[in-house]
């Protein structure tokens, strides 16, 4: 792969390290995710036109979840992660646009429901296009940054202005990065995570370049025992080491490759390429099927995050459309 992009926007699609690191994000204010409460949605965001011009944002990964405090009524959320491996200095920025248009399409199609449904009568409800009581349910974008680098980009929207009148800036437009720096993380924090491949991921990114803390790490946390194939691509490409999920998970996951698959696996070993590598890639792609995402976008994610030419990302949507 050209790049660690693709294998960590897998492992994040899973359910449970999702849910470990809103956790974790969540916990110093009391809350949890109620796990069986997740649904995925789609990652685009396309806000309404203003002059006949589009919008969109794309998240990595998007589900909507209920979280609750000890004895507290249950809330609804929508938690979109935009997986980083590189420093983005901007961050803040993309964050306040994407929050924009998820507000705008959301009153886009609140609007039109109630035009469909003459549910507007007031000038005020005319003008605004919504009722007294309605509500979009609250976005929340957490950035887990998995690269090796120290994180040095702005945390705040505010922090690019570099012309802002002091003492101003609660008046101004703003919006938190919310970035999760695994590399940046105190043993405390580490020790935050639920045990579990989120956990491992996390450890792994931090000790990568103390292999002796790193050993001790694998030894001891359970986290590292029984992970997903996911996190052990994550981990060794952060690492650059070979670790291998064990055999019986491996032909588990052999199994799930269908007769087509396995044809275009053989092929491509006698092309040079690696199976695992095939693997990943047949996986993404039904992953972003999965979560309702356009072909057009799928495509694009196989040229950009795995570098492969158009052809081969075509032989690739064929083969996965076939299983």
């Amino acid at each position: 792969m050209k790049d660690m992009d693709a294998a960590v926007k897998l492992f994040m699609a899973l359910d449970r390290p999702f849910a470990d690191i809103v956790d974790f994000f969540l916990k110093n204010e009391g809350y949890k995710v109620i796990r069986k409460s997740m649904q995925e949605r789609n990652t685009e965001t396309i806000g309404h036109p203003p002059n006949g011009r589009y919008r969109k944002s794309v998240h990595d990964v998007v589900k909507e979840l209920t979280i609750r405090k000890r004895g507290g009524k249950p809330r609804r959320l929508t938690v979109a992660l935009e997986n980083q491996s590189y420093v983005s200095r901007i961050m803040p920025g993309r964050e306040l646009m994407s929050s924009a248009l998820h507000w705008d399409h959301w009153h886009h199609g609140i609007q039109s429901e109630h035009e469909k449904n003459d549910d507007l009568k007031t000038t005020e409800e005319l003008l605004d296009g919504i009722l007294t009581g309605d509500r979009m349910t609250p976005v929340l974008t957490l950035t887990p940054y998995f690269g090796q680098k120290p994180w040095k980009g702005a945390n705040r929207f505010v922090a690019d202005l570099t012309t802002c009148p002091p003492g101003l800036e609660n008046a101004m437009a703003d919006c938190p990065a919310n970035v999760i720096s695994f590399r940046d993380m105190t043993a405390k924090q580490l020790s935050m995570f639920t045990s579990g491949s989120m956990r491992a991921v996390a450890k792994s990114i931090r000790y990568a370049r103390n292999r002796r803390q790193l050993r001790y790490e694998m030894r001891t946390d359970p986290s590292f025992r029984d992970m997903p194939a996911e996190a052990y691509e994550v981990i060794n490409k952060a690492t650059g080491m070979k670790l291998k999920p064990k055999q019986k998970e491996h032909n588990n996951m052999a199994k799930d490759v269908s007769s087509y698959d396995q044809y275009l696996l053989d092929m491509g070993e006698r092309r040079g390429e690696k199976r695992g590598e095939s693997n990943t890639i047949l996986r993404f792609i039904r992953s972003k099927r999965k979560r309702h995402i356009s072909d057009t976008q799928i495509q694009q994610d196989l040229l950009d995050d795995f570098g492969l030419n158009e052809s081969k990302a075509s032989h690739y949507m064929t083969a996965a459309a076939k299983a």
